[in-house]
């Protein structure tokens, strides 16, 4: 399940119209491409991919401003369920609590730090790395929206996953038993998720 607003990539002032969208079944992520949205800005834009860090509870807030002003932003969520007495409510909780990552120009930034509900605004000097592992995590939202939260994991052999439903995901090798831990790191904010495979599913990169 994904929030995002998307636009297009001529920069302020020539952004084509804003799209939002919920998704909550793994086959529902056709509706929108993900790896044209997971991409570097055209060479000589002013934009540039930022991790927001959001104040508590706000990450939404974050996303709704992003779509106001028709900026492309990316916020992964998960179904959390939680319980009231005899009733049950299900809603969308972030995966990274208090992260939201946004692909915006200088004033686009200082306009939305201005709103209020983001606390410091992280610059990302390699902006490939953090595009490859947001598009890493997204390729295993599209199988399964259940990911695992885990820990970061600094070291690893890296493994790509060669058959199955996780097919071409790459990741970090946490345990090897009778079955692989492939740790999903967000490197930028010391963050991951986690998948469990079979041996024979992966390879050495």
């Amino acid at each position: 399940m994904r929030f995002a607003s998307q636009t297009g990539p001529t920069g302020r002032g020539k952004r084509l119209g804003a799209l939002q969208i919920m998704i909550g079944d793994p086959g529902d992520a056709q509706a929108i491409c993900w790896d044209e949205m997971l991409v570097a800005p055209p060479q000589g834009s002013e934009l540039r991919w930022y991790c927001f860090h959001t104040r508590p509870r706000r990450e939404k807030k974050v996303i709704r401003s992003c779509l106001e002003r028709d900026l492309l932003s990316y916020l992964p969520l998960r179904r959390s369920v939680k319980h009231y007495g005899g009733w049950q409510c299900e809603h969308a909780a972030p995966y990274f609590p208090g992260y939201v990552f946004g692909c915006v120009s200088p004033v686009d930034c200082y306009e939305l730090l201005c709103a209020g509900d983001i606390a410091n605004v992280l610059k990302v000097y390699d902006q490939e790395e953090l595009l490859r592992d947001l598009r890493e995590i997204e390729k295993a939202l599209r199988v399964s929206p259940e990911l695992e939260m885990f820990p970061y994991i600094k070291r690893g052999r890296r493994v790509k996953v060669t058959r199955g439903p996780f097919r071409g995901v790459e990741g970090i090798v946490s345990e090897r038993r009778k079955r692989f831990r492939v740790a999903l790191n967000i490197n930028f904010i010391q963050r991951a998720l986690s998948i469990e495979l079979d041996c024979g599913d992966v390879e050495a990169v």
